[in-house]
């Protein structure tokens, strides 16, 4: 009987050992699914609140309450009469113009890189930067151009990069309205 016991218990221990990698490769996909999961989750949508402009960095100006963070959407579905000042260097997963705009850096040569879609409203105009306080802009998704977007690059280069995909639609236009008629 001893014997039987100590081959039942040696049998265990080793069906134990098999399962091991399969158990710590199901763990592992576990666990990066948890975290890539939870970093989605993290994403929020936010929406401008004021049709005044105002500082991007006021808590008070968006909705839900909150600066925007990296990886958020950002919905803008208002004209606004004054500028919206001081938009940082930040990454969103989404900007959605649906409001004639001007977004002006905090700092000039400040960055807006938005990782999957831009879309700007037919009849709606996106200011990306001012004299004072250009905004260097990169599209790492795709946009979708079915109003303006003026481009103040000014005299120092600030680039409009696209790494994904852009479409221009017919009531679409890209611009930088201080170039000089045929100066491109």
């Amino acid at each position: 009987m001893h014997t039987k016991q100590i081959e039942m218990r040696t049998i265990e221990t080793l069906t134990r050992h098999q399962r091991t990698p399969l158990q710590l490769s199901l763990l592992i996909l576990l666990v990066i699914t948890v975290l890539l999961g939870a970093t989605a989750a993290n994403a929020a949508i936010k929406t401008w609140s004021p049709t005044t402009g105002g500082a991007w960095t006021t808590a008070a100006n968006w909705s839900p309450t909150g600066v925007p963070a990296r990886g958020d959407a950002v919905i803008i579905d208002s004209d606004q009469s004054a500028n919206i000042t001081a938009v940082p260097t930040i990454t969103l997963s989404d900007l959605t113009i649906s409001g004639d705009c001007v977004l002006a850096a905090a700092v000039s040569g400040n960055t807006l890189t938005v990782t999957n879609s831009y879309s700007i409203a037919a009849d709606d105009i996106n200011t990306l930067g001012t004299t004072a306080r250009r905004l260097a802009f990169t599209l790492n998704g795709t946009g979708t151009i079915d109003g303006i977007v003026l481009f103040d690059a000014g005299t120092t280069p600030r680039n409009f990069t696209v790494n994904g995909t852009l479409i221009v639609n017919p009531t679409g236009r890209i611009y930088d309205p201080n170039l000089t008629a045929g100066s491109v």
